[in-house]
Formats: C-alpha cells, sequence, structure tokens
C-alpha cells in the first residue's frame, strides 16, 4: 500500500533592497540640509540687509575740546549703517547743543553720550529767574505786602518814598515787576492758584541787574510798598512821581513851591517841576501842563 505523503514547499522571503533604503535616506538628508541652508541663507540676507539700511548718526564739524560747551555749529550729521551706529548716540543735534564734553571729539566723530557730561538738572528758584534778570528778596509785612495776596506769578508795581530836608516824594520806581515767591513758596506753574491771602515776611522779584541795585537801596534806607497788578496789565505808566502839593495842594514854603527843583527818578537828575491845572469833563480828570 503506498501512502501518498503531502510535498513541503518552502516559502520565499521578500528580501530588502538596501539600494532603496540607501536611496530614500538620502533624499530626506537632503531635504533637512536643503532647509537648514534655506534658514541660514535667509539668516544672512537679512543681516546683509540690515548692514546695508543707512542711518544718520550726529558728527562732530569740527575739533571739540574737553570743558567745551557744545553749540550747534560744531554739530552736522552723517549716514552710516545702522548697526554700526552706537546705541548711545542722540537722535538730532538738538538734543545735545549746551552740553559739556568730557573728552576731546575730533572732527567727523560720532557723538555719544560716554563722550558728553551728564546732565544736571536744574531746579529750585534759579529756573524761574528769566534769562538777564535777578531774583531779589526784600523783607515786608502786612502792609508792603498787600494783605497777604501778592502770591508767586503775581505782577506788582514797587512804590518807594524818598525823603530829604525839603521835600518828599512817592513814586513807582519798579512796574511790572514779576514775583516769584512769596516766603517759601515759590512760583510754580503747575499749582492750583491759591486764594487765601498769606502773611509772609519776605517777597522775591525778578528785576534787572541794575534794578537789583535800586532795590536793593531803596530796601535798606527808604520806605517801599508793593502795589498789586490787575490779571493780564502789562500797561506802564512811567509816573514823575507824587509831591505832598499834589495830595494836599499848595502847603507854603515849608512844603516847597510847585516852580521848585525836584529829583528824578532817584537817579541823580533834576527836573524842572512844570505848572499844570486841572481838568474835569464830566466824569474825566486830567491835567494840562502849562510852561513856567
Amino acid at each position: 500500500m503506498v501512502i501518498n505523503q503531502p510535498q513541503f514547499t518552502p516559502q520565499k522571503k521578500n528580501k530588502v533592497n538596501p539600494v532603496l533604503i540607501m536611496g530614500a535616506f538620502a533624499v530626506v538628508l537632503g531635504l533637512v540640509s536643503a532647509l537648514g541652508i534655506g534658514q541660514y541663507l535667509n539668516k544672512q540676507t537679512a543681516k546683509v540687509s540690515e548692514l546695508t539700511v543707512m542711518k544718520a548718526a550726529v558728527v562732530a564739524s569740527r575739533d571739540i575740546p574737553p570743558g567745551g560747551m557744545i553749540v550747534i555749529e560744531d554739530l552736522t550729521t552723517k549716514e552710516f549703517p545702522s548697526q554700526t551706529i552706537p546705541m548711545d548716540c542722540p537722535a538730532s543735534p538738538n538734543l545735545i547743543v549746551g552740553r559739556e564734553v568730557k573728552i576731546p571729539i575730533l572732527k567727523d566723530e560720532v557723538l555719544t553720550e560716554a563722550k558728553l557730561l551728564p546732565v544736571v538738572v536744574a531746579s529750585g528758584l534759579p529756573t524761574l529767574i528769566p534769562v538777564g534778570m535777578r531774583g531779589v528778596t526784600v523783607r515786608v509785612n502786612d502792609i508792603i505786602g498787600v494783605g497777604g495776596f501778592v502770591k508767586p506769578g503775581d505782577y506788582v508795581d514797587i512804590i518807594a518814598v524818598y525823603k530829604n530836608k525839603n521835600e518828599t516824594i512817592s513814586k513807582a520806581i519798579f512796574e511790572n515787576v514779576q514775583v516769584l515767591a512769596a516766603g517759601e513758596k515759590a512760583l510754580d506753574p503747575k499749582a492750583v492758584p491759591d486764594t487765601i491771602p498769606k502773611i509772609v515776611s519776605l517777597l522775591t522779584v525778578a528785576v534787572t541787574p541794575q534794578d537789583a541795585e535800586k532795590l536793593i537801596l531803596v530796601s535798606t534806607n527808604g520806605q517801599f510798598q508793593f502795589s498789586l497788578r490787575a490779571f493780564g496789565d502789562k500797561s506802564i505808566i512811567a509816573s514823575e512821581g507824587i509831591y505832598p502839593e499834589d495830595v494836599y495842594g499848595y502847603v507854603g514854603e515849608s512844603g516847597g513851591s510847585p516852580n521848585r527843583k525836584k529829583v528824578g527818578a532817584f537817579d541823580g537828575t533834576v527836573s524842572s517841576r512844570k505848572k499844570n491845572i486841572e481838568l474835569i469833563l464830566g466824569n474825566v480828570r486830567g491835567y494840562k501842563i502849562l510852561d513856567n
């Protein structure tokens, strides 16, 4: 008896082609490399673009010695690649005009904060005094200071009383004078105006250097009083002064004569006092000067 045995046929395994694997790996590696190179090139292109962007910088138009104060004629501007300009270079010449130089600066040299002395922030009363003026403090009382209603920022006339052996004269020696400080309170343009009167013993005003000398003389040897001006009133009267007879009429030899000589504006000059008549037209009063 013959038994038929099943025949066994071995299966063949699918072999992976190493060439295909290497090819795929090469493609992936190429893509990654291409992407990296592209990003690198983009960054370099951006850097090149930044280097080609020009920007103005402040430079010296001439040599500036140390300790010198910068004026506008010392400066000019030139174009440089933006990346080469120092971070502390001023954006405009006007920002450093008036600054002092710390180290020598050569012509065409870019200016920086490191080459300049630090800015000193001005504060206090000196910043309130107009250029060319002087701040003078005088001692006052409640009468001289208009009952405490004179405040920083107000404008006043200063009336002095001059006496000698034969005559007395009252005259506004200064007109439209600004008050800088009352006591310890200085002018503050941002502050809300204070309407409550405050009696102080000192008032500081702004006057010219010549008027400062006059005011100190009057406050030391004479009598004076402040006259408060209306807001916005800038008028100048230039009064010749008032004598006793202008108030009381002719007072005889003891008070002088209308034709006498008088001392003018406390400057040592002598002027002739002319006769005058009073004119009243309705509610308007004036004077007509008559020649001697």
